[in-house]
């Protein structure tokens, strides 16, 4: 059971890693719904998609926005309990897939929550500025 357990780590981490690639990412698009927004329940990425304040689209810049985003520092979490999404963040690989990271106020995680990282005021300021 350890075994498998470390065996599934291993390979989740490694594919992490290849997905964080910054320079394969051709588009990056970005949804936004400000940070201080109160709301009756916590919003999904879906839903952030729907009612976003602001969507942008950035192609030339893809791969730099991809590498601020220190993929490389999300950590497998136990509980996967989702966020409160404020930020989505779609990237698209050159092959056309995508992948989803979304950020509440307090942390980036990939699309099904297995992964966070703590954020902080300066990831947020620039992504708000980002988004407008």
């Amino acid at each position: 059971m350890k075994t498998s357990f470390l065996f599934i780590l291993t390979i989740t981490l490694l594919s992490s890693l290849s997905v964080g690639r910054g320079d394969t990412w051709q588009r990056v698009d970005i949804y936004f719904i400000d940070w201080a927004v109160s709301t009756r329940i916590a919003l999904t990425p879906q839903r952030v998609r729907e009612l976003a304040d602001s969507k942008r689209t950035f192609r030339n810049d893809a791969p730099e926005i991809a590498r601020s985003l220190s993929l490389d520092k999300l950590r497998p979490t136990k509980d996967k309990q989702p966020e409160d999404a404020r930020l989505v963040i779609d990237l698209f690989s050159d092959t056309g897939a995508r992948i989803t990271y979304y950020a509440s106020q307090f942390h980036l995680c990939s699309a099904d929550s297995a992964s966070k990282r703590p954020i902080d005021e300066l990831f947020r300021q620039r992504f708000k500025r980002l988004s407008k």
